[in-house]
């Protein structure tokens, strides 16, 4: 389910791959999220579940698992380092290693739920007309306008004491050095579109789970360029993220 999900985003951003200038995507709320704000304050932060992909002269993409944890690691500080700044909420870096084997199951099933989830999101309720006109997708305005996906309420059982849960994906692919040289060749003869893809891709989401209903609350991506193995880029891509996150914890 994992590499379906990856190479999933990757076909994703294929088609809807944008110069490194891109900006920064509408977000997605559930309806009751102005109502629900308030009075979430305790956010349990999930394990980043963020790939690297090292892509070749010749378009190979590899897995580079290294690179990969240094990613997540770096995203999940970054995380807790910016909810550091809201005083009025409880920030915890959720370990999902100590759970007991049958809720281990419950959250290794949600964690493949919130794969599906995530994807249908992506491909169903973001408009990626507004990232790159003329792309077509199976975008429908419906969904993004009735936002109301659900991990489902098994997730309720995970961790009583949380709000919320705090959910980041995604993937970077980085070009070997004789890659970015055919990018730059690309670029010299014209290549435009060519040269943008050879220069790979990347797509970072980050979701907000009420813990008590297993409903997404919130919804946001960028495909700009982060790199998430330097932790000075990822706190830039979570501040990117903060952006659109509404005040959560006071009351309005």
């Amino acid at each position: 389910m994992q590499d379906r999900f990856s190479r999933s985003l990757l076909c994703l951003i294929m088609l809807i791959l944008t110069s490194p200038s891109a900006a920064h995507a509408e977000f997605r709320g559930h309806p009751d999220l102005a109502s629900k704000a308030p009075t979430t304050k305790t956010i349990f932060v999930v394990s980043p579940q963020i790939d690297i992909y090292e892509l070749g002269a010749g378009g190979q993409s590899e897995a580079i698992p290294e690179w990969s944890q240094i990613a997540r690691s770096n995203v999940r500080q970054a995380l807790l380092n910016e909810f550091a700044k809201r005083e009025q909420l409880h920030v915890t870096a959720w370990d999902e290693q100590v759970l007991a084997p049958a809720l281990r199951s419950n959250y290794e099933q949600s964690l493949l739920l919130f794969n599906i989830v995530s994807e249908a999101i992506l491909t169903h309720a973001i408009s990626w007309q507004n990232v790159r006109p003329g792309v077509r997708t199976a975008f429908f305005p419906e969904k993004a306008r009735s936002f109301t996906y659900s991990l489902g309420k098994d997730v309720t059982e995970l961790a009583p004491d949380a709000d919320a849960f705090l959910l980041v994906r995604g993937f970077d692919q980085r070009s070997t050095s004789g890659r970015k040289a055919l990018g730059v060749l690309a670029t010299l003869i014209g290549g435009g579109g060519n040269a943008a893809r050879l220069r790979g891709g990347n797509l970072f989401s980050a979701t907000l789970v009420d813990a008590k209903t297993g409903d997404v609350l919130w919804f946001t991506y960028t495909l700009k360029p982060f790199d998430p193995r330097d932790l000075e880029d990822a706190q830039k891509l979570v501040v990117e993220f903060m952006i659109d996150l509404p005040t959560l914890g006071q009351t309005p």
